[in-house]
């Protein structure tokens, strides 16, 4: 009786609820806007709601080669990746495999994707972390580093066939059972399809351009003090009427 009443009394005193974030990635920028020198940068964006706050930037390798960073834009189409002279302007694993790292200023679900345009084929792999794979000590140069330092990490096939422009569902449906769903972190990546995160799928055809994602957090809000005092009054005449029956 002790215990359920002590539990009952923290369960009373919080409040947990979830908020949505929707982050829009269509710029007013072109491919002409592209730097041709592949000067590595970042990005900031705020939600739509002004609420939240994300840095992005893109990284490039082969699975056999050091990733490096590399240049990103938001163009009116969504993001575009650059990292060699005469690539394709997509997010793509044609040749190298390209990802964008979104660094939130706090931890958020991925819940929705929305592409804009793909060309071939359109399967994707994101993965989560607790920190910046690419910087500190423990800074990784390698896809399948990347991938085994993730929190978690799945891939999703032809994500491009549903209705363009439309957010495409990362954690409800069939892809409730991907690791990263339920997953909350401050640093995730998205990108084209790679092995490493997640198999079964074909990589070397997947041209994307992300145009827009939500995100999920959840709020914990505490009961203001006189109902907490008031909650624990409660308890304490609870637990005092069972002793005097007990005598």
């Amino acid at each position: 009786m002790e215990k359920l009443l002590v539990a009952s009394l923290l369960v009373l005193s919080s409040t947990s609820f979830a908020a949505t974030q929707t982050w829009d990635f269509v710029g007013s920028g072109g491919v002409s806007s592209l730097n041709r020198n592949i000067v590595p940068n970042s990005i900031n964006l705020s939600d739509n709601d002004n609420t939240m706050s994300v840095t992005m930037t893109a990284w490039s390798a082969y699975n056999d080669e050091n990733i490096f960073q590399s240049e990103l834009w938001l163009s009116q189409w969504g993001t575009l990746v650059y990292n060699s002279r005469g690539e394709a302007h997509w997010t793509d694993n044609v040749g190298r495999y390209e990802f964008i790292l979104l660094s939130f200023d706090q931890d958020v679900e991925l819940s929705g994707i929305s592409i804009s345009n793909y060309m071939t084929d359109s399967d994707i792999s994101i993965a989560a972390f607790d920190s910046n794979p690419f910087e500190g000590g423990t800074a990784m140069t390698r896809w399948s580093q990347v991938s085994g330092y993730a929190l978690s990490s799945s891939s999703f096939s032809n994500v491009g066939s549903s209705p363009l422009n439309q957010y495409y569902a990362l954690d409800s449906g069939a892809n409730q059972a991907k690791t990263t769903a339920g997953t909350s972190a401050s640093y995730w990546l998205i990108g084209a399809y790679n092995q490493y995160f997640g198999g079964g799928l074909t990589a070397g055809n997947d041209n994307l351009k992300f145009s827009g994602l939500t995100t999920k957090t959840s709020n914990t809000t505490q009961v203001s003090a006189p109902a907490s005092l008031s909650l624990f009054a409660f308890a304490l005449l609870a637990f005092a009427g069972r002793r005097k029956k007990l005598r």
